[in-house]
């Protein structure tokens, strides 16, 4: 598209379809049961000496730092999240009237 006053072209908006993911956050200690996870999906994850992990996805060797989220995307892939994204991107879903304890806060329900 192009703005007929400028004729510069005009990026149109886009919105995210509401997909669910499967996600653990990376604390630097839990390597252990972020691998366990990915193992059951065939992903071996690595942990190099600064606390990061390595974490194969499709564009490559990503890493994780302490905080930051693993996500599994809707075709299976796996990738890190930096907690400022996750927290603007995704939320819980609110199962009936958010009767698990300490999510209802968290969800506004």
């Amino acid at each position: 598209m192009t703005d007929n006053r400028t004729n510069e072209p005009t990026p149109e908006r886009w919105r995210k379809k509401p997909v669910e993911i499967e996600a653990m956050r990376y604390d630097g200690e839990n390597c252990v049961e972020i691998a366990q996870w990915l193992r059951v999906h065939d992903v071996r994850i690595g942990q190099t000496g600064t606390r990061k992990a390595s974490i194969p996805t499709l564009e490559g060797t990503m890493y994780a730092s302490p905080g930051d989220w693993i996500i599994k995307g809707v075709q299976g892939e796996f990738y890190p999240c930096k907690p400022d994204i996750f927290e603007q991107t995704w939320q819980l879903p609110c199962i009936g009237r958010c009767g698990v304890s300490g999510i209802r806060n968290r969800l506004g329900c």
